[in-house]
């Protein structure tokens, strides 16, 4: 056996991401941690899946990539609905993965979020949120985002408007309606 030793802080200095994106990969992780048992929870609030739904529509502000928008998904597979938006400043595109073997629960969404038509004026998201539905047919999620491209155009506006760079790690949200078929 080799034996040897590392300067401690040199290691983590490494390996450790920066101090804002560290935090927000830590707030993000605490969010859906606490959200998955919220979701189980809460699906015995929603309204008792008679028949099993395959069609859902949503519609309302940040869906489809963006203020104003709308989605819709397909239950192709057991708990398992592929999802397209169009939004009024892009487009998005996921997987929907429900509790339920109906469109009318609650799932976790795995997505890509294309905020802005042109690839120097847009930012690219890859997302991960626990999205809930309601009885009333009201929908909310929260999730996190890492922006994985940001297009020239957009950073100098985004600069110029915050006076810093956008972080790696966003938080995402969204608040609606939905129907189902």
């Amino acid at each position: 056996m080799i034996f040897f030793k590392i300067n401690s802080t040199e290691a983590l200095h490494r390996t450790s991401l920066p101090g804002k994106t560290a935090g927000a990969v830590t707030v993000f992780s605490l969010i859906i941690t606490l959200m998955i048992p919220q979701l189980h929870a809460a699906q015995e609030e929603q309204a008792p899946v008679a028949a099993r739904k395959k069609i859902g529509v949503s519609g309302g502000v940040f869906y489809g990539g963006g203020f104003l928008g709308g989605e819709i998904e397909y239950l192709f597979f057991p708990h398992i609905a592929p999802t397209l938006g169009i939004g009024s400043m892009g487009y998005n595109g996921g997987l929907n993965f429900h509790l339920h073997d109906s469109v009318d629960s609650h799932y976790l969404n795995l997505g890509f979020v294309d905020m802005g038509f042109e690839p120097e004026k847009s930012v690219q998201i890859a997302e991960l949120s626990a999205n809930i539905r309601f009885k009333s047919h009201i929908e909310a999620s929260v999730g996190g985002g890492w922006v994985f491209h940001q297009g020239e155009e957009f950073d100098r506006v985004y600069r110029s408007i915050t006076g810093k760079k956008i972080s790696t790690f966003i938080l995402t949200y969204s608040f609606g309606y939905y129907w189902t078929f």
